[in-house]
């Protein structure tokens, strides 16, 4: 077993491995995102818990975090749309206007939603 497939099962609990950790671990052995994401997957290990608030909720009693957001700010919106590609508004664009912007990656998940922005692909290949 290799020190990846190693840290994939000690970090898992009970099959399952939150995005961020996912990101992490990639971070702490200095590898591509797809060879963990590929490791992830052969270890038949499931991601939650979407840094962005899609999916991944179940056990807090939904698949999705993201919430209902009364109002959505002209500049956001504008930005979101900006970002989209194919129509859709990729995740790593998504992180990239919430670090930009000083928010919560959850908030920007929320506004595309609210704004009927489809997010994808997923950094990791969930979606």
């Amino acid at each position: 077993m290799s020190d990846l497939q190693r840290e994939i099962d000690q970090r898992a609990v009970e099959g399952h491995l939150p995005c961020a950790t996912v990101f992490a671990i990639a971070e702490e052995f200095n590898l591509p995102l797809n060879q963990v994401v590929d490791a992830v997957n052969g270890a038949d290990v499931r991601i939650i818990h979407c840094q962005l608030g899609l999916f991944g909720y179940q056990a807090f009693g939904g698949k999705r975090f993201v919430g209902s957001l009364a109002q959505i700010p002209d500049p956001l919106a504008d930005l979101l749309h900006a970002g989209c590609v194919h129509e859709a508004l990729p995740c790593a664009t998504a992180w990239a206007i919430a670090d930009r912007e000083g928010l919560p990656r959850p908030v920007v998940g929320s506004a595309a939603d609210v704004l009927g922005i489809r997010i994808a692909p997923c950094q990791l290949g969930c979606f």
